[in-house]
């Protein structure tokens, strides 16, 4: 019986250290805040990789669409777009290049993105592998690029340097 009363006493007292116990706090994670803060989207450059071959059908309009779903994923990340690299802080540049074509319409290849400080100096960069015939794939390709740099520690810095 003592056995009994010693195992129930021990389980009450970890059952009341489990109950009384602080919740763990919510890790925050930073994030940069480029809320009206100008970029510029330069022109993407775009390139075959030698021993590739491409129809000029199976690229064209590749350059427009990036750049175009960049404009719009940083627009959404609180960018404002600017016309011209004075109105701005940043530069986006976009640098496409295709490394398989078909006759089926599929382009891949590497999209990069880079940051850059108005002026020249990289802040950041990534890229992905993968589609680069369809709208809908360029529009997702930059939206996780966009929202993977805002969780930079470089591009924090960078967007709380230039509202200084």
């Amino acid at each position: 019986m003592s056995r009994l009363f010693r195992v129930a006493l021990t389980t009450s007292a970890l059952l009341g250290l489990v109950a009384c116990s602080t919740p763990p706090k919510p890790v925050t994670v930073a994030k940069a805040s480029p809320a009206g803060l100008g970029v510029v989207v330069a022109d993407p450059g775009v390139r075959v990789v030698s021993g590739t071959t491409c129809g000029e059908d199976a690229t064209r309009g590749t350059a427009e669409r990036f750049k175009s779903a960049a404009t719009s994923a940083l627009a959404r990340a609180g960018f404002t777009i600017a016309t011209a690299e004075a109105d701005a802080a940043f530069v986006a540049a976009l640098d496409l290049e295709i490394d398989y074509c078909s006759d089926a319409g599929i382009v891949s290849g590497t999209t990069a993105l880079e940051l850059k400080r108005k002026g020249g100096a990289a802040v950041w960069r990534g890229q992905a592998v993968g589609d680069q015939a369809r709208g809908e794939t360029a529009a997702s390709t930059m939206s996780e690029l966009v929202e993977g740099m805002l969780y930079d520690p470089r591009v924090i810095k960078a967007t709380e340097d230039a509202r200084k």
